[in-house]
């Protein structure tokens, strides 16, 4: 799954590639950009979705494919054309969004997509299983009153999935839905606003979930299921002295009782600054917050924990967000800290050669790193790997074809890594895409 398990600690519990070496590249003809994590199974399977290219019509139709170890196409889904809402078209509404998560019990698989559905394929053909509207069906099928499914879901106690959702109209609203395995609703919560989950929530053993949101200029909330089909906020608080914050993925860790969550904060047109605030996981609490002084750098996307304790997490620069600040230049950090509980204690950082787009950690204490590179300079999206006093783990950073966005590595069971690429460099699909996305493996 994203982030490699409910709580978001991207770690890996086998030792990621040694050499730094380009194993295979898969071009995926017809689509837009590879999207978000791949996420690799026990057999060494890669599962990926792409926005579409927008040759299909008015919206960007993306696919689902099953990629075998060797880099040949084990089986593609194709959800088809998305249900038309009475509104203007969105410009993602066909994307594959969310990173999939796997469930080898049941062999099925779970995604969602800009068609504000969430939905499930056969891990063994990608034969359709069922799809899960957020919008209400009856007396009439309203797309518009549901949201998009961007959050990669993350699976609870009893197989439940979590995620959130971004209305693109100001008719629907920011809502956290809990589906079983079988595509039926288990609980719903809504949240006055439309600005939407955009981050991945993590979920503890007990089963409370925890949601970054960006309504009313950040805001994070912890729930737990009421058992009436809906759940009972057990605290929410914004986040700490700053306002017009871009929350990402929360990451828990169980044993210190800490949430860490990343975002950014606005200073400016196509200005920001990256904050990581860390709070009570029991009551919501402030720990404390931690905000970069890097001229340059303006998001942080997620921290991920090492076996020792420490956080790992990089920055990026606020190109990464929209394309009218593709005059931002492509710089960002690489960190490894220490939690002291009433602060961050930065033990080093490092500069990157390109904005940080998520980091793994493998067995060995590795840290890999995406860099997204920048098209306008030539400049290819990279991996770098390094070891746990920041120095560098291979000879040189492996390059690929376009930038890489949105694109945290991901470690398989074959001492591989993964990640996606994006020709094109457009998050709205407002430009034409002048290549191929792919996904790339590294050995």
């Amino acid at each position: 799954m994203f982030l490699k398990a409910p709580d978001h600690p991207a770690r890996s519990d086998e030792p990621g590639p040694a050499r730094g070496v380009l194993a295979w590249a898969l071009p995926l003809p017809g689509q837009r950009t590879v999207n978000l994590q791949p996420v690799v199974g026990d057999d060494g399977t890669v599962y990926v979705g792409t926005w579409g290219d927008g040759s299909t019509g008015d919206h960007f139709n993306g696919q689902l494919y099953a990629v075998r170890p060797d880099g040949t196409v084990l089986w593609s889904f194709d959800p088809g054309e998305a249900e038309q809402p009475s509104q203007e078209q969105h410009p993602v509404w066909g994307t594959i969004e969310g990173v999939p998560v796997l469930d080898p019990e049941r062999g099925r698989l779970y995604f969602g997509r800009g068609d504000n559905k969430l939905w499930s394929v056969a891990l063994s053909d990608g034969a359709l299983l069922w799809s899960f509207p957020t919008f209400p069906t009856q007396p009439e099928r309203l797309p518009e009153l549901g949201g998009q499914v961007i959050s990669p879901p993350t699976p609870g106690p009893g197989g439940s999935l979590h995620f959130g959702t971004v209305p693109y109209t100001g008719l629907g609203r920011t809502t956290v839905f809990a589906v079983d395995p079988e595509g039926v609703e288990v609980w719903r919560h809504e949240f006055e606003g439309s600005d939407g989950v955009w981050g991945s929530p993590a979920v503890a053993d007990d089963g409370t979930v925890y949601v970054s949101r960006w309504d009313d200029g950040g805001h994070v909330t912890a729930l737990r299921p009421d058992g009436a089909g809906g759940a009972e906020v057990l605290w929410d608080v914004a986040m700490p002295g700053t306002r017009d914050v871009l929350l990402f993925h929360p990451t828990l860790d169980a044993e210190r009782g800490a949430l860490y969550v990343p975002g950014g904060r606005t200073t400016g047109v196509c200005e920001a600054q990256p904050v990581i605030a860390s709070l009570d996981a029991a009551d919501g609490s402030l720990r404390w917050a931690w905000r970069s002084a890097g001229a340059a750098e303006d998001i942080a996307y997620h921290v991920a924990l090492d076996a020792d304790g420490d956080l790992v997490f990089g920055t990026a620069s606020t190109q990464q967000l929209w394309p009218w600040c593709a005059t931002v230049p492509d710089e960002g950090r690489l960190y490894r800290a220490a939690d002291l509980g009433t602060e961050l204690s930065v033990l080093w950082s490092r500069p990157t050669p390109g904005a940080v787009m998520g980091v793994a950690i493998d067995s060995d204490g590795i840290v890999y790193a995406s860099l997204r590179g920048d098209w306008r300079l030539e400049v290819p999206g990279r991996v770098i790997a390094v070891d746990r006093e920041g120095l560098p783990a291979w000879s040189a950073p492996v390059a690929v074809e376009g930038e890489i966005w949105w694109s945290p590595p991901a470690l398989g069971p074959d001492g591989r890594l993964y990640v996606g690429t994006n020709p094109c460099a457009d998050v709205l699909n407002l430009l034409p895409c002048p290549g191929t996305p792919a996904l790339v493996a590294v050995d």
